[in-house]
C-alpha cells in the first residue's frame, strides 16, 4: 500500500515563497522635486493697507513654511523698543509687535532671505525674479 502525499504542505510551501517575493526592502521615491518657491495667498491686515491699530499680523502662504534665522534676517521699521515675536505655524507666519503703535507711521516688515517652504527649502520669490525678501507694510492709525 502506497502512501499518498496530501496537497496540504506543498500548498503551504508555495504561499510561503509567493510572500517571500512580494516583500521587497526599499524606501518610495516619492515624487518628483519641488521647484516651486512659497506664495503669499492672504495677509491680515491687508500688505500696504493703511489705518491699521491691529498689532498682530498673519501671513498666510500656499505650502508650508519655516523661518530660518529669524531674529538675525527679520527687521521690523521703524525700530521697535520691544522685540517684535515672530512665530510659524504651519503654513502662516504670526507677528506681534509688543511696543505701541506710532499715529501717523507707517511699520514694514522686511523678511530677507528668511522664508523658505518646509520640504525642499525653497525660497520666497518675488514675481518671476529672485530677490530674496518679502516686504510686508501697514500704516498706522490717523488720529
Amino acid at each position: 500500500m502506497q502512501k499518498r502525499l496530501t496537497p496540504y504542505p506543498l500548498i503551504a510551501l508555495l504561499c510561503i515563497l509567493i510572500l517571500a517575493a512580494c516583500a521587497s526592502i526599499g524606501s518610495p521615491d516619492g515624487g518628483p522635486r519641488d521647484f516651486t518657491p512659497p506664495k503669499v495667498v492672504k495677509c491680515q491686515p491687508a500688505n500696504m493697507s493703511v489705518n491699521n491699530q491691529d498689532k498682530k499680523l498673519t501671513l498666510t502662504f500656499d505650502e508650508f513654511i519655516v523661518l530660518e534665522n529669524a531674529s538675525e534676517k527679520v527687521v521690523v521699521s521703524p525700530p521697535q523698543k520691544e522685540m517684535p515675536e515672530i512665530r510659524t505655524s504651519g503654513k502662516r507666519i504670526h507677528i506681534t509687535l509688543n511696543d505701541s503703535l506710532k499715529k501717523n507711521t507707517t511699520y514694514t516688515v522686511d523678511f530677507s532671505d528668511a522664508i523658505v517652504d518646509n520640504n525642499e527649502g525653497n525660497p520666497y520669490r518675488y514675481g518671476n525674479r529672485y530677490d530674496g525678501s518679502l516686504r510686508y507694510i501697514v500704516g498706522s492709525r490717523k488720529p
